[in-house]
């Protein structure tokens, strides 16, 4: 028996030569593109990151913005309630004080009626006396 030579498709394929096909600067390119997409999508996130504290800081700006006005708006209120409350309060005093003055008026026209009356009856007594 002779012995056989193997046929192609079972014959040991040699894997050195596979990577002998490819340029021997392909492996360094793929790297090279891999790691300059990576720099690009770093660069990007960066951009985004960039963007996204920038709408932050606004964002905070504006809610210390509307807290001021908030709290202008309430200052504005509390002022305009103790004006009235104020102004209320001088409006009492002002009737009390009315309602004094004319009571003590009341009083004095009544000792005047009084007055007036006292002399009219002394003068008549006076007058009988004379007559």
């Amino acid at each position: 028996m002779v012995p056989t030579a193997r046929p192609p498709l079972l014959q040991k394929k040699n894997v050195s030569s596979k990577l002998q096909l490819l340029p021997p600067n392909c492996c360094y390119y793929s790297v090279e593109k891999d790691a300059n997409m990576l720099a690009n999508r770093i660069a990007l996130l960066k951009q985004e990151e960039m963007r996204t504290w920038k709408k932050i800081e606004e964002t905070k700006k504006r809610a210390q913005d509307v807290m001021r006005l908030k709290q202008r708006n309430n200052d504005r209120v509390q002022q305009k309630m103790e004006y009235h409350q104020e102004r209320e309060f001088e409006k009492k005093m002002m009737v009390e004080q009315n309602m004094r003055q004319r009571l003590i008026n009341q009083q004095e026209k009544e000792k005047i009626i009084q007055a007036i009356k006292d002399s009219k009856a002394e003068e008549a007594a006076q007058a009988k006396m004379k007559a």
